[in-house]
């Protein structure tokens, strides 16, 4: 498996190239595969996507080497693959190529798809023992050329399937082979039929790359196997490459800048290049250049090394722990024994007195919650310093995080979904507590507790009313108190009409948000407002989708529901406390209490009658004697009225 390790590691190491040119040949830009364009590009390839309408106006001279994907190309004569190097991917064309007369497929249901080397006579498949796995799931599918007759003579099988038959997966033909149908290759031809790359196990994208290479081997193209970097003292380093082919090789190096070189102009496959003169305990940045002998050059990525250190001691390793809201203890180890000094914050905290090797140190009286900075000056017998990089630690916090935002509640099914925003810093987790009211919470024991910015109550449909709060809590147990609420209430509707209100203030009050209803789900067939200000009902219907003149629900308005049977209707969003409810001189549709019944007395004065709905309406009417109340109306919560006014009026509804 030598051989196959190197080329991988090749591709790793590869940075820019100049002048190494692949024209990715597809259908339609979305029919590009990234993993084709990554394994050309870590070969170095500068990759252009051509489309099948661009291939007429394509001038394919520049390009070292085509790769053709899978599609019918209209434009398909005109690509130059019988004299252009031409990697194959494609089933439609094999034929008009003169490679084959067709294309077989194949794919293993119950277990890996594998191959086998039939061919070990070219560099692709050398290092690779039968058989090979091809995919990493089962029944992935993979194309594969005929048997002799009806493929080309001249295409060697080199990867085949792993049965008797040996039908080539990967086929290549050399310059002079001959090709389906008659005449010879003019240029290298290589097919591929293992395409599914996002299943591609390590060896089938290793084969790939391998094909790549051996097409394009007569272009002698500069390919890094290793690159190393060794320190050999205080002042120089050895910088060792390994190429595919032979290559001379520049090095530039610097400090910040690649601005200083050294080169070996020999032709040859292994380098070892001594960098002298570098400053003692420096980290050098450095390149490696190869260029072949037709002048195609590669970098490789950028590398670091330091030089070594011969004279301040070195800090090995340092220990941070029992860490509390005012005090740390801190422990250091270093190669050498040494005289050290702490500094807080800049100022001396601490010293060993003598020369050792370990020191330890307490840091108390620290403020809570707060970062602190701290460094080692380290001195050795012969007065040789250096100071370490500074450190940092926090004190532990004793405050609660954050509070969270956003808080809403959805119905989900007969479930009620909770989500909310939090930027999550310094968070553990949120507690979730529910209550019976507004005030009912018992913030000292949540209901249940999440670790992710929602929450499903699925036990929601068991009650009627429900109110629901969230608080971040760290991991030291600091709960924050923000007071937001959220809750969710059930309207109970009978077969017919329905007068209601919404003790809700809904978190959209669109009117498809409100009536969360669907094609599966939609008891209300109609909504009937009443537009206070013009004194004139306007409604809207379901039929997919709501249309009609309600485009918005609001709370505390009054509102006419339709449905064909009884049905529990759970409407969601913010309790309402102190709500100004705006009444209009003349006839109003609005509610007029939230949470418990009242009587009919307690309206103010400036309204002279109310009616209910309840299968036909009921009417009180205010004399100067009192409330003539002959059906006994009360106020109830999530129920709506008519309510006729004297005056234009302001109530808080609380």
């Amino acid at each position: 498996m030598k051989k196959l390790l190197l080329v991988v590691l090749a591709a790793l190491l590869v940075g820019i190239v100049e002048a190494q040119e692949a024209a990715y040949v597809v259908k339609n830009s979305i029919n590009v595969d990234p993993n084709y364009v990554s394994v050309l590009e870590d070969l170095g390839f500068d990759v252009t996507v051509i489309t099948d309408t661009q291939i007429p106006s394509t001038d394919f001279g520049p390009f070292h080497v085509l790769v053709v994907g899978e599609g019918y190309f209209f434009n398909y004569a005109d690509l130059p693959i019988t004299n252009k190097e031409a990697l194959i991917s494609n089933t439609y064309h094999v034929q008009d190529w003169h490679i084959a007369k067709f294309t077989g497929t194949v794919s293993v249901g119950n277990n890996y798809l594998k191959g086998k080397v039939v061919d070990n006579s070219t560099s692709i498949s050398q290092g690779f023992y039968n058989p090979i796995k091809l995919y990493n799931s089962y029944g992935i599918q993979a194309s594969y050329l005929p048997k002799l007759p009806d493929r080309a003579t001249g295409i060697k099988n080199i990867i085949g399937t792993d049965n008797f038959d040996q039908y080539p997966f990967i086929g290549v033909m050399n310059v002079g082979a001959s090709r389906y149908g008659g005449g010879t290759a003019s240029a290298k031809t290589a097919y591929y039929g293992i395409t599914e790359t996002d299943e591609w196990t390590p060896e089938s994208e290793t084969l790939f790359r391998n094909t790549l290479i051996w097409l394009t081997a007569h272009y002698n193209f500069p390919v890094f196997e290793n690159i190393s970097a060794e320190v050999l003292n205080n002042s120089s380093a050895r910088v060792s490459v390994e190429t595919l082919n032979p290559a001379n090789v520049t090095i530039r190096y610097g400090k910040t800048t690649l601005d200083q070189a050294v080169s070996n102009t020999t032709f040859a496959q292994n380098h070892a290049i001594t960098i002298t003169g570098l400053q003692e305990d420096t980290t050098y940045q450095y390149q490696v250049t190869i260029c072949s002998d037709a002048d195609i050059c590669k970098n490789s990525t950028i590398g670091i090394f330091t030089t070594f250190d011969f004279t301040a001691p070195i800090l090995v390793s340092s220990l941070e722990y029992d860490l509390t809201n005012n005090s740390i203890k801190l422990n250091f180890t270093l190669n050498e024994p040494a005289y050290l000094s702490l500094y807080l914050d800049g100022i001396l905290d601490g010293s060993s007195g003598q020369a050792i090797a370990s020191f330890s140190h307490s840091l108390n009286g620290l403020q809570e919650d707060t970062e602190y900075a701290y460094f080692l000056e380290l001195c050795d017998e012969s007065t040789n310093c250096r100071n370490t990089p500074e450190f940092h630690f926090t004190t532990l916090d004793y405050t609660p995080p954050e509070s969270i935002e956003n808080l809403s509640a959805k119905v989900s099914g007969s479930n009620i979904r909770l989500t909310w925003s939090h930027d999550g810093t310094d968070v553990d987790h949120y507690n979730i507590y529910l209550a019976d009211s507004a005030d009912g919470f018992n913030f000292t024991m949540p209901d249940s507790t999440s670790s992710t910015t929602n929450y499903t109550d699925a036990t929601a449909s068991s009650t009627d009313l429900r109110y629901y709060a969230v608080r971040a809590e760290d991991a030291s147990g600091n709960e924050e108190n923000n007071a937001y609420i959220v809750a969710k209430v059930n309207l109970d509707l009978d077969a017919g009409t329905n007068l209601v209100t919404i003790p809700l203030i809904p978190t959209d009050t669109r009117i498809d948000v409100v009536m969360h209803q669907n094609g599966a789900y939609h008891p209300v067939s109609r909504i009937t407002a009443f537009d206070a200000g013009t004194q004139m009902l306007k409604s809207s219907d379901f039929n997919v989708t709501w249309q009609g003149q309600v485009t918005d629900i609001y709370p505390l308005q009054g509102y006419f529901l339709q449905t064909k049977q009884d049905t529990t209707f759970t409407l969601t969003g913010t309790p309402i406390v102190n709500e100004s409810l705006h009444l209009n001189k003349g006839m109003n549709l609005v509610g007029l209490t939230l949470g418990e019944t009242k009587s009919i007395s307690s309206l103010p004065n400036s309204i002279e009658e109310v009616s209910q709905y309840q299968n036909g309406f009921d009417i009180a009417t205010r004399y100067a004697a009192g409330w003539y109340n002959p059906a006994n109306i009360s106020i109830e919560p999530k129920q709506g009225y008519w309510v006729k006014a004297n005056a234009d009026a302001i109530l808080v509804i609380s």
